[in-house]
């Protein structure tokens, strides 16, 4: 109990397994009952299984001149950034060309494998990285590619409710929502 897992849809903390069903308590605070027979029989992703886990995020670029500095620059303020494991090093990888961007997966360590902490590292990475750039003049699009807000939220403001369950830095315009069918939750896709 405790852990942290995702089966399909369902991700969340293990906080009681009985003898038929497992229940975990999801993110946005609801409660799934997961039938021990699937645990059994399909792939569970445990997400607090070791003690560090890796983090990526595609950062895509325009109007890119010197790319090698730019990825240069991105792993040294990356490395720089509280939290951030030096072994194994921080990278910056290519991982698409278009005619006018390019887009680099930066990926990082950290000993912080929980939901809330994951967060808070791409809050801490993204915004580092949007500053070193924006001081260098480099044009950055920081992108999700797709974002739920559980209606849990929507009592709450949602401007403050998005930027803690979403990596962006504080600085960037938060995107329009529309609903989910039937009002469960709200689907933005930046």
């Amino acid at each position: 109990m405790g852990d942290e897992i995702k089966l399909d849809t369902f991700e969340g903390t293990v906080e009681e397994i009985q003898t038929r069903a497992t229940v975990i308590k999801t993110y946005d605070e609801r409660q799934v009952v997961i039938p021990n027979a699937d645990l059994f029989t399909r792939s569970v992703i445990v997400n607090t299984a070791f003690h560090a886990r890796r983090w990526e995020y595609d950062l895509t670029l325009k109007s890119v001149q010197d790319l090698a500095e730019i990825k240069s620059r991105v792993v040294r303020t990356v490395r720089a950034v509280p939290g951030v494991l030096s072994e194994p090093v921080p990278e910056a990888l290519v991982v698409k060309l278009d005619s006018d961007t390019v887009t680099v997966r930066v990926l990082w360590w950290t000993n912080a494998p929980r939901q809330h902490q994951m967060l808070g590292s791409y809050d801490t990475v993204l915004t580092a990285i949007s500053e070193a750039l924006s001081h260098s003049g480099i044009k950055a699009t920081f992108r999700l590619r797709e974002l739920v807000v559980g209606l849990s939220l929507v009592n709450r403001s949602i401007s403050s409710s998005i930027h803690h369950l979403c990596p962006l830095p504080l600085h960037h315009r938060l995107p329009k929502c529309r609903p989910l069918g039937e009002g469960h939750a709200f689907r933005t896709i930046f």
